[in-house]
């Protein structure tokens, strides 16, 4: 009865949504060729701080961040916007799989050693996640090392969002944010987080606060080098 139940939901929503690229609205695709190249990927890591571009992706500026920032693209391309908004806000889960291969062909370009990392995704609060049915983060870092074998998460290295905070994207100003984000995130298991390399991963970098707070509780467990990867910046 209940797989009867699933049949005609996903008939009715098949009905009522019909398949068509997100980009330019042809039939029978998330997402074509044409609009997924539309889609200009970056080449380097960026600073947490100022947004400057790290040549050789390493840190050449404001030194004491807890974080360098890896963002696949910008927030301000439409299609990739579309994308994310979709996924977040309509809850069409499949977009994580275009989404987590716009994050491989970035790690690629990046040309960097991912095997001594282990992904940490940002949670969201038990009540957020009942909510929306599902943590958008987690789901597209289990899609991302599916797809890339130098990728691993561990069972062990876990945030847990301890407050209910108000959502972020409701907040335009910087310092508001930082306060609103303070003191959300608890370490699970942090006597195994020392001496770790940490991949922070979020679907979107505005102010960059919420990866600031969680990045800074993983350094005070002991983290050694920590990078927020995102699939855009704005």
């Amino acid at each position: 009865m209940i797989k009867f139940i699933k049949k005609i939901q996903a008939l009715a929503l098949e009905i009522l949504f019909p398949l068509k690229c997100l980009g330019c609205k042809i039939p029978n695709t998330l997402l074509c060729a044409k609009c997924f190249n539309k889609i200009p990927l970056n080449q380097t890591l960026f600073c947490a701080d100022c947004n400057r571009r790290l040549a050789q992706n390493k840190k050449i500026c404001h030194l004491k961040t807890a974080f360098v920032l890896a963002a696949a693209g910008s927030y301000e391309n439409d299609i990739l916007r579309e994308l994310i908004l979709t996924f977040k806000y309509k809850k069409l889960k499949p977009v994580a799989g275009i989404l987590a291969e716009i994050l491989n062909r970035y790690i690629k370009n990046l040309n960097l050693d991912f095997k001594k990392y282990e992904i940490i995704p940002i949670p969201l609060h038990q009540i957020r996640q009942k909510e929306r049915g599902f943590n958008q983060a987690e789901l597209i870092a289990n899609t991302l090392i599916a797809v890339n074998s130098n990728l691993r998460k561990s069972h062990f290295l876990r945030l847990k969002r301890i407050k209910n905070n108000r959502p972020q994207a409701q907040i335009k100003n910087h310092n508001q944010r930082q306060e609103n984000i303070r003191d959300c995130f608890q370490v699970v298991n942090p006597e195994k987080i020392k001496g770790k390399n940490i991949i922070l991963l979020d679907d979107v970098s505005t102010s960059g606060a919420t990866l600031e707070e969680a990045a800074k509780m993983l350094k005070k467990s002991g983290a050694k080098k920590i990078i927020g990867l995102v699939i855009a910046k704005k």
